[in-house]
């Protein structure tokens, strides 16, 4: 049963991640948000207990670039997603899970 359980954790997981990064930019450029003036990198995790983080914003607008301007992204389309400063960089409520961004190296 745990091992039934924790198939379908990883194969929910993989979904999630594959649901926020599905409107790739046409670019060659890798999952990004810009907050506070700086672009952050989904590093594919997600961030444990984020729920208990200060919201900093909500996403505001898509770019098919790297982002420019704080709130914009270029992995997804919906606007209003939370984001949260975490201990690793930046969590984004995105698929109903908070996605890792780290700094873009």
């Amino acid at each position: 049963m745990k091992k039934l359980l924790a198939a379908m954790l990883a194969a929910a997981m993989l979904l999630t991640l594959a649901a926020c990064a599905a409107e790739k930019p046409a670019g060659d450029y890798p999952a990004a948000i810009m907050v506070n003036g700086t672009v952050y990198q989904m590093a594919y995790r997600t961030v444990e207990g984020a729920d208990d983080l200060d919201i900093l914003g909500h996403t505001a607008s898509y770019t098919d670039t790297w982002p420019e301007k704080d709130g914009e992204t270029n992995f997804s389309r919906a606007l209003d997603l939370p984001y949260a400063r975490c201990e690793e960089g930046i969590a984004v409520y995105c698929g109903g899970v908070w996605q890792l961004f780290t700094l873009k190296e």
